[in-house]
């Protein structure tokens, strides 16, 4: 205690505010989302939900699933474990967005990072208001200062949560072209294997769809198809 001085220099931890400078860098962000779809898609009760009730899947033994599969507001079973998933997806896909806003990139440099967050958001909130309707709806980063407000944030109409959607994914990929109008297992695609142009022209599509914007929806579509 008398020898040690408490003021510490700390000269390897990384935080967010100074670690994302590079594509590299910001992509690493972008891959600890994908986790969270993984949680969600690897788990056989989600097939459950959205199956057993159709002719693609049957369960021969009544006693395991009543008629609303065991999930209620009283027992959400699967349903909670979506929407943890979900939100802790967008809360990360916040944080790398904010901090590639922060970096030196080049525009040029950031619009694939752009997109493909905007992409990834998107699909965690097509599986939210497609499961629970109306749900909260943020783009900031939850810091410190944010956390508490944010956690307090009502549910939004999920029309307008789609809109938003919407906006994001026809400027970056529609306008911007920020991310590559090709498959990503092409040589060419800077996205490599990863969420690209087509999952966010297919998910702009469908959100355009539930919201009756049929142009709007052509747009998307035709370029998919193209």
């Amino acid at each position: 205690a008398t020898a040690c001085s408490l003021d510490e220099k700390v000269m390897s931890y990384p935080l967010p505010q100074t670690y994302y400078q590079t594509p590299a860098q910001c992509l690493s962000g972008l891959n600890a989302c994908y986790g969270n779809l993984r949680s969600i898609y690897n788990n056989k009760e989600y097939f459950v939900i959205c199956e057993v009730q159709s002719d693609i899947m049957y369960i021969n033994r009544s006693n395991q699933k009543n008629a609303i599969l065991a999930v209620s507001p009283s027992a959400p079973q699967f349903g909670s474990t979506m929407w943890t998933q979900c939100y802790q997806g967008i809360c990360r896909v916040n944080a790398v967005e904010a901090a590639i806003g922060r970096s030196p990139m080049t525009d040029e440099e950031k619009a694939p990072l752009y997109g493909e967050a905007a992409v990834l958001r998107s699909m965690f909130c097509y599986i939210l208001t497609s499961n629970f309707g109306d749900v909260p709806f943020y783009r900031e980063e939850v810091t410190s200062e944010t956390n508490d407000r944010i956690a307090r944030l009502p549910r939004m109409s999920a029309v307008q949560t789609r809109d938003s959607l919407i906006k994001d994914l026809k400027y970056w990929i529609l306008e911007k072209q920020g991310l590559d109008l090709m498959p990503t297992n092409d040589p060419g695609n800077r996205q490599q294997y990863r969420a690209g142009a087509a999952l966010g022209l297919m998910l702009g599509g469908k959100m355009c769809l539930w919201n009756g914007r049929w142009s709007d929806a052509i747009d998307f579509f035709g370029a998919l198809e193209d």
